[in-house]
């Protein structure tokens, strides 16, 4: 029933051929003549054509063919299939002759999985013979059909030739060298509309001779299904055109995908379309940087090309990289660009200035329409402003749920605003840090959420964001923000550099300070020595604490400067408390008194004073640690007889105390 003839010198060593009967898989129904056959042990490098004999039965009709197929995968679902191609065959008495050639002839012998196409290690095609099938060639493709079904190939022939026409003319996408040969449609049956194969030969890293079989559903094509094969084909087409970009030894599956996935918006012809097939689950890729967010693996590197739709629409779409850019981006890759250079040097716009206007017009559902409440669902952290205590929050790096920043990506921060009585004239700041010597690369995104609907509040790019007026705000219905920092710094050439960066939230002047008097105290080990004239001996003796009068000043902003002037005593106090008003941060005390006939000047300074516990308006700290908060400490008195006493030195023991007390009169 089956016999093959292999040329001398058309196997550069010895094989075992064998040739065995299997189960004819109905891909091409009725239209199969013969039994299907396995042949096992022929090289993949055959270098003469091979010559077949198949019995068959029934009669014959239209034009022949040998059907030689091998097991591979359909390289845009991965899923498996086997791959036909099919080759004339003439009759000579009860048979169908034909030839399996070589590949440089249309063989799917050689194949490789680089860049897009499959690998055939073990090359053992399954063969049968079918009839009733012809052909029909248009100016780009060669469509394989059953008789029966002509009156639908110029639909057929209108899909595909529209849909190559968007990828090359609108898109600049054309390297598959059609004239050299025509891309191979077949008609048959299957359980999916369309599926691909692509095969090539693979030379130190790049792939040659790259061809491609386009699989068609009969029964879609019966039905007229031509929505959806117009759907499928195009991305397969252009699948199929930037897997072939020739020369290019770098792996850009990620782009490849993303390039694919934003396509099917020009083929569909659902006036409802929204965003790509697999694109949802993905949407949070952008984020996660252009780059980095690939991952290891060919899932993690598609599923990151899903995503990285949004990117490619907002390219084309907003800037001046335009529905082209994509040919540019390929040519680009073609002389040895990297997919990320690929893009960003098709634009004239920096890349620190389009990328947080992505992100801007993402999060704000303006790509692929993205709701404000999915954003919400994916932050990184979140601070409740539920207290007039709650006055700061730093988003560090060295949290585990937010960690650095990859070159190219960014991170979302929800900030909720509970607190009713907060006061008006609050304000929130929100600051960048970061190790490099300023805020460059850095942009801050900012939103308001109003009833589940996203404000826009602005963009503030390597300075600071000031929101003023929360009151305003939490009244208007606005008591939920987002924050979305943006890192469009490029800090490898790879472009999985990593930088640390913090964002520090502050409410300033949440409420404002009323207090408007102030007293201090130290209680120290103090020693002092006094010096008189005459020749009478020097005395010493001790200090146990200095003390003020009360002071009656005021706060502008987070500094209290006060002064008392009453029966000789006289003095100045200005102490600085931290953003929260948590902790006197510095403080300074000059005092002066006056006596009929001496004077004393004393005072002492100090630093980081925590409030104290359960006392309102009081800072202190106590014990033997008391002294390291000093900053100095004096006291000097001096008579009209030339009598002085000077504080020498000072210790700090359990007893020694600071005490900052403020009031309201």
């Amino acid at each position: 029933d089956v016999s093959i003839v292999v040329p001398s010198g058309a196997f550069n060593e010895k094989h075992n051929v064998a040739i065995y009967s299997v189960a004819d898989d109905g891909a091409f129904g009725e239209n199969t003549v013969s039994s299907s056959f396995k042949i096992s042990g022929l090289p993949n490098d055959y270098t003469k054509a091979i010559k077949i004999k198949m019995k068959y039965t029934g009669e014959l009709s239209g034009q022949s063919f040998i059907a030689a197929g091998i097991n591979s995968s359909d390289i845009m679902s991965g899923d498996t299939l086997i791959a036909y191609n099919l080759f004339p065959a003439s009759d000579s008495s009860g048979f169908l002759i034909g030839e399996l050639p070589t590949f440089s002839e249309g063989s799917l012998a050689k194949s490789n999985t680089m860049n897009g196409v499959n690998e055939v290690v073990d090359f053992s095609p399954i063969i049968k013979v079918l009839t009733k099938y012809t052909v029909k060639e248009t100016e780009n493709f060669k469509i394989h059909y059953p008789i029966g079904v002509e009156a639908f190939i110029d639909d057929v022939e209108q899909v595909l030739e529209n849909s190559l026409s968007i990828i090359n003319d609108d898109l600049g996408v054309s390297y598959y060298p059609r004239d050299i040969v025509k891309q191979t449609v077949i008609i048959k049956f299957q359980s999916k509309p369309v599926t691909i194969f692509s095969y090539g030969e693979l030379e130190n890293n790049v792939t040659t001779n790259k061809q491609i079989i386009l699989f068609l559903s009969l029964d879609d094509v019966i039905k007229q299904n031509f929505s959806e094969l117009k759907f499928l084909v195009g991305g397969y087409l252009i699948s199929s055109e930037v897997a072939y970009t020739p020369t290019r030894p770098i792996k850009t599956l990620w782009l490849d995908q993303a390039i694919v996935s934003w396509s099917e918006e020009l083929f569909t012809d659902d006036p409802n379309f929204k965003n790509p097939t697999n694109f949802l689950d993905n949407a949070m890729a952008p984020f996660k940087g252009m780059q980095a967010g690939v991952g290891f693996t060919d899932k993690s590197e598609k599923e990151h090309g899903y995503g990285m739709s949004s990117i490619i629409k907002y390219l084309t779409e907003y800037t001046d990289f335009g529905k082209t850019g994509i040919g540019k981006a390929y040519n680009l890759i073609s002389q040895g660009a990297d997919p990320v250079s690929a893009l960003i040097n098709n634009t004239n716009v920096p890349e620190a200035e389009w990328l947080p206007d992505f992100f801007e017009k993402y999060v704000n559902g303006e790509i692929y329409n993205q709701s404000i409440s999915y954003f919400l669902s994916k932050i990184n952290a979140s601070w409740d402003i539920n207290t007039e205590s709650d006055t700061s929050k730093v988003f560090s790096s060295d949290f585990f749920l937010i960690k650095s920043y990859p070159d190219l990506s960014a991170k979302m921060f929800e900030i909720n605003l509970n607190y009713a009585d907060i006061d008006t004239s609050a304000k929130m700041l929100l600051s960048m840090k970061w190790g490099g010597a300023d805020l460059e690369g850095l942009s801050l995104i900012m939103f308001g959420i109003n009833n589940g609907k996203a404000e826009y509040l602005g963009t503030a790019n390597a300075q600071d964001f000031e929101i003023p007026n929360l009151k305003d705000y939490y009244d208007a219905g606005i008591k939920q923000f987002l924050a979305v920092l943006v890192n469009s710094n490029i800090t490898s050439n790879d472009y999985l550099g990593e930088s640390n960066i913090d964002l520090m939230v502050t409410i300033k002047n949440q409420k404002q300070i009323t207090y408007n008097k102030c007293l201090v105290m130290l209680g120290f080990d103090g020693n002092s020595e006094t010096v008189y004239q005459n020749g009478i001996p020097n005395s010493y003796s001790k200090i146990s604490g200095l003390v003020s009068e009360y002071a009656i000043g005021s706060f502008d902003g987070n500094v209290f400067t006060g002064t008392y002037n009453d029966n000789g005593n006289s003095g100045e106090i200005t102490i600085t408390l931290n953003e929260d008003k948590s902790i006197i941060t510095n403080m300074i005390w000059e005092g002066n008194t006056l006596f009929t006939n001496a004077n004393v000047v004393l005072g002492f300074s100090c630093f980081n004073i925590p409030l104290r516990p359960n006392f309102e308006g009081v800072y202190y700290v106590s014990g033997s640690n008391t002294c390291n908060f000093l900053t100095s400490a004096y006291y000097i008195y001096t008579s009209d007889t030339k009598t002085s006493t000077l504080l020498t030195d000072y210790g700090c023991d359990e007893l020694s105390f600071i005490d900052i007390s403020f009031y309201k009169e």
